[in-house]
């Protein structure tokens, strides 16, 4: 079992997630759907374009901060989400137990009305992540990761209850899942020297490692420009990963860092359903195109 903190129950946990996590898909269904505007006004449709936040991505946070608040009072935990720690910069937390909540990661996709969009809720023991979820309200669908347990798929309508979710590793990378949205000169360089059979073009990071899990993708591959992925875009799909027996790691098969500085994932990251063995072997490979191109 996984450390929790003191009257936190496993079971009532999940359930809880789970509900927000419909909740969630709910609420931003209304602004998919239209039901609710997403903005306030034309001018502010236009701001922010390389980084949006519409309304929708506020009003998750507030209802995920609110159930919270609601069902778990007085924990011994803390609760870092993307909308309220912009421009706040990272610190040192108080508690063992962090929250890295994403409320709408692929923000860009839910505006583009693709689907592939996610919220994502991760729960950190010392800087690792060791339970959470990935929801994907297009597909009816939640993603549950925990430590020790397994990683397993519920729908709405689906009873609780965990199922381990069996490895089903890899020999060889034939197939690439990578971003639509945030392609840059280092990670298309990648690609290309590496000669990937199929390559899947998806929207949210959580949406890219559930394609993953459903074997639908071998790889992903994620490298900093401008931008690098923050601590709650990676944790939640991490858990998934590493819960089903496979790896998220740095390009050099190191363990990923949290709480860094302005929380982010700097660097190249590759997560795969490849074998241990394979997986490194793949890192190195990665690697040596990063080192011959001076990255």
């Amino acid at each position: 079992m996984i450390n929790l903190p003191e009257k936190v129950n496993l079971d009532s946990l999940l359930l809880f997630l789970k509900k927000v996590g419909n909740e969630s898909s709910i609420i931003l269904r209304k602004f998919e759907n239209q039901s609710i505007p997403l903005y306030d006004s034309i001018e502010d449709s236009n701001k922010n374009k390389e980084a949006p936040v519409t309304k929708a991505d506020l009003a998750v946070n507030q209802h995920i901060l609110e159930r919270f608040s609601e069902n778990y009072p007085n924990i011994d935990w803390e609760i870092i989400t993307e909308e309220n720690t912009k421009d706040n910069g990272s610190k040192n937390s108080k508690s063992d137990w962090v929250w890295l909540i994403d409320p709408l990661d692929g923000t860009k996709d839910f505006i583009q009305k693709t689907g592939e969009y996610a919220v994502h809720i991760a729960l950190n023991y010392k800087n690792k992540p060791i339970l959470g979820i990935v929801v994907l309200p297009s597909l009816d669908e939640i993603w549950f990761g925990v430590e020790n347990l397994g990683t397993w798929k519920e729908s709405q309508n689906t009873k609780s209850g965990s199922t381990k979710f069996q490895s089903f590793s890899k020999l060889k990378a034939n197939t690439l899942v990578t971003s639509k949205n945030h392609i840059n000169k280092k990670l298309s360089k990648i690609i290309t020297e590496l000669e990937f059979r199929k390559i899947k073009k998806i929207g949210s990071i959580g949406f890219k490692i559930c394609s993953l899990l459903r074997k639908e993708a071998d790889i992903y591959i994620s490298i900093s420009d401008k931008t690098a992925p923050k601590d709650w875009d990676v944790a939640a799909p991490h858990i998934l990963i590493k819960s089903a027996g496979n790896h998220f790691t740095n390009v050099l098969g190191g363990n990923l860092k949290y709480g860094e500085e302005n929380y982010e994932q700097k660097g190249c990251l590759i997560c795969s359903t490849l074998t241990k063995s394979e997986h490194m072997n793949f890192c190195s490979e990665v690697y040596k195109i990063i080192e011959q191109n001076n990255f």
